[in-house]
């Protein structure tokens, strides 16, 4: 879905892909999808496998517009960070993560993220940050998180009470 843009004309389109498929999904058995009553999440790619890098990363190299998602891949997979995720939702599948680790295709890697994305979900192990207003996105559990990202949490946390964290997952910045 990347070709249809940044911003509000991507998240549009991504709605509209969501009320396309919504009826072939199950009830969700956790809050804050998409729409109250099926299992759609939204997945943020970048922001997913942002929260995963060292700080220290991203003052290497200044990142071109549009090429930060595969710079982030590359450097998540070199972490060995997905073999990580992968682990922590339960997930033993050494074939789809050598796919994984090996693919090229912009596209397919973000579909890769938004499968990791919704793997976290169904496992109940997605952090979700965002807003009745703007949506919710499901990140991967803190407990992977880069300590950069995990202090930013906690900082944002305490500046906005709490209101942009998903109620249900609430508890998850206890578990670290």
């Amino acid at each position: 879905m990347s070709h249809f843009g940044t911003g509000l004309q991507l998240k549009r389109a991504a709605l509209e892909t969501a009320e396309q498929i919504k009826h072939l999904t199950s009830a969700p058995s956790f809050a804050s999808a998409v729409f109250g009553d099926v299992a759609i999440v939204e997945a943020f790619p970048s922001a997913f496998l942002g929260v995963l890098m060292p700080e220290e990363t991203f003052g290497k190299v200044q990142i071109l517009r549009g090429k930060k998602f595969d710079w982030l891949y590359e450097h998540v997979v070199e972490s060995g960070s997905l073999a990580g995720l992968m682990a922590l939702v339960g997930w033993d599948a050494p074939e789809l993560l050598r796919r994984m680790q090996t693919e090229r295709d912009h596209e397919k890697r973000a579909a890769y993220i938004c499968l990791l994305t919704a793997a976290c979900a169904a496992a109940g192990k997605a952090e979700v940050v965002g807003d009745v207003a703007s949506g919710w996105i499901w990140l991967p559990p803190t407990d992977l998180w880069a300590s950069w990202a995990r202090t930013a949490l906690e900082q944002n946390l305490a500046a906005c009470d709490g209101a942009f964290r998903s109620p249900s997952i609430r508890r998850g910045l206890t578990r670290s």
